[in-house]
C-alpha cells in the first residue's frame, strides 16, 4: 500500500484545483486538494495561500502526464 502523498500542483483558486481533481478522478486517480483556510472558517486566507493538489506518490507521474504538467 502506497501511503506517501506528493503535491503535483499549486493553484491560485480552489476551483482550479477541483477541476484538475475531477479530471484525475475520471482517469481513476484519487487526489485531494488542500487549502489553508482554517477548515473553511476563514475563506479569506485562500487569498494568501495557494491550494495544493496531491496524489499518491505512485500515481504522480501519470497524474502529471494527464494534466500536462510534466
Amino acid at each position: 500500500m502506497d501511503s506517501d502523498v506528493v503535491v503535483i500542483g499549486w493553484y491560485g483558486l480552489p476551483a482550479e484545483a477541483e477541476m484538475d481533481a475531477s479530471v484525475l478522478e475520471a482517469h481513476g486517480i484519487p487526489s485531494m486538494s488542500m487549502t489553508d483556510d482554517a477548515g473553511g472558517m476563514l475563506p479569506s486566507l485562500q487569498l494568501l495561500a495557494e491550494t495544493r493538489l496531491a496524489v499518491r506518490a505512485s500515481d504522480a507521474g501519470e497524474a502529471r502526464r494527464i494534466l500536462g504538467t510534466e
